[in-house]
């Protein structure tokens, strides 16, 4: 049976968390969205979490900076903060391995 995490992609999900579309929110975007495709697998989910339009998420969800990524699932949750400019660095953040 294969494990590898485009093997596994539906158990993936990944949160970005944004105030409002920047483009530094953008660049966030595109690059978790990147990093998911070529390293997870298209099955994976990215869900976009405006705290413009959802601020009390970011209490409930402990955010205090933004961008912010959260790898829900597989557990244990890693987060990652920034606009994932470093890949190796995302990719490790995010418990995601380099394949």
């Amino acid at each position: 049976m294969d494990e590898t995490p485009k093997a596994l992609a539906r158990d993936w999900h990944f949160l970005l968390y944004v105030a409002g579309m920047t483009p530094t929110a953008e660049a966030a975007h595109r690059r978790l969205e990147a990093l998911v495709a070529d390293h997870v697998g298209p099955d994976a989910t990215v869900e976009v979490v405006d705290l413009n339009q959802e601020p009390a998420r970011a209490r409930l969800d402990g955010i205090v900076a933004i961008p912010t990524v959260i790898r829900t699932r597989p557990t244990p949750p890693r987060t990652v903060i920034g606009d994932l400019t470093d890949t190796a660095g995302a990719l490790r953040g995010l418990g995601i391995p380099d394949v």
